[in-house]
């Protein structure tokens, strides 16, 4: 009884920066400091939003590793939840992708095959990705767990995001001079290789190792976690601004410091729980979700009335919460499916 209690146990700090992370998420795709410059809206995606999707497949290897190690885990079960809300949206933004098409009574052959192929690689919106490479991530650890392999899978982890990080942030100076590699990096497939295979297997791997080793990790203060918060993030900042000014590579979607910034401040959170906060996480465990979830839809909605891209971001922020908050609210089976 004792240890369904504690599987079940959330961590409230956890829960409310899912939230703070979905709002990140919303930046990268408003982009509501271009009201004031396009150097501000550039800063604020490349050194302040990156840590949220990581920190979603963090959150993810967390958990259902616990689930795993109290042997408390329905693979299947897990994936058709997820299945379930990744349809449901992928169908959303199918119809809105080709509502042109569908007012004239018009089928076009071809975009039918591109939604279904989108559908089993990445969705049909570009932030719905995310739910293919979790589900893979998902089983890949449960399959670990079960051939008791953790440490191919750290160690693989390891060799994924090094790979990943000279296809991006050190392409120019290193990764384009690797024989192989350098084909990988510049083939077009590359996007999904690095979203199925690398950026959610990693970070779920990187919130499953935290679990793993957790009372080891909380044997330190929350004062050296935030100190080394503080030293994690400066160390992401000037190696970003050094892929940039030398330059070292195409993209700063990955590097190096990204990693240790994310174990850093998952720790930090695990070590202050915010007890005491449980109706509150409740809420905006929730709104991450229907956040991260409808956002494209309602600025699609919002843009043709608002060309403040700041206004844009405020009302769906405010409109996607508000939403969420009066499901979890109402509490009805039906309608908390938009909750998960």
């Amino acid at each position: 009884m004792q240890e369904t209690k504690a599987l079940k146990q959330r961590n409230n700090s956890i829960d409310c920066f899912r939230y703070f992370c979905a709002l990140l998420v919303v930046v990268i795709h408003a982009h509501p400091l271009a009201y004031f410059s396009d150097e501000l809206n550039s800063i604020s995606i490349d050194y302040f939003t990156r840590i949220a999707v990581p920190f979603f497949f963090m959150v993810s290897g967390y958990y259902f590793t616990k689930k795993i190690i109290a042997n408390k885990a329905n693979l299947k079960a897990y994936l058709l939840s997820i299945l379930g809300i990744y349809s449901f949206w992928s169908f959303v933004y199918a119809i809105k992708a080709n509502l042109s098409n569908i007012r004239k009574h018009h089928i076009d052959m071809k975009i039918v095959k591109n939604v279904l192929l989108g559908f089993l690689f990445k969705g049909t919106s570009e932030h719905l990705w995310y739910i293919p490479s979790l589900m893979l991530a998902i089983i890949v650890l449960y399959v670990v767990y079960r051939l008791k392999i953790r440490k191919v899978l750290y160690a693989y982890s390891v060799l994924a995001f090094t790979v990943a990080c000279l296809g991006f942030s050190y392409n120019t100076s290193i990764g384009s001079k690797i024989p192989l590699l350098n084909s990988l990096y510049a083939s077009p497939n590359f996007t999904y290789v690095h979203r199925l295979l690398i950026f959610g297997i990693c970070f779920a791997t990187l919130g499953s190792f935290i679990c793993e080793y957790e009372k080891r990790f909380l044997e330190k203060s929350s004062k050296h976690y935030f100190i080394m918060i503080a030293a994690m993030y400066a160390l992401f900042v000037i190696e970003k601004v050094a892929v940039k000014l030398i330059p070292l590579g195409t993209d700063n979607l990955y590097n190096f410091a990204l990693a240790p910034l994310m174990f850093v401040i998952f720790m930090f959170l695990l070590k202050n729980p915010l007890p005491g906060f449980e109706t509150a996480a409740k809420y905006l465990r929730n709104a991450s979700s229907f956040v991260y979830f409808s956002h494209p839809l309602f600025m699609w909605i919002f843009r043709p009335y608002v060309k403040s891209e700041l206004i844009i971001y405020l009302l769906v922020c405010i409109c996607t919460t508000a939403i969420s908050f009066a499901i979890t609210k109402i509490d009805n089976k039906y309608l908390n499916f938009f909750n998960r």
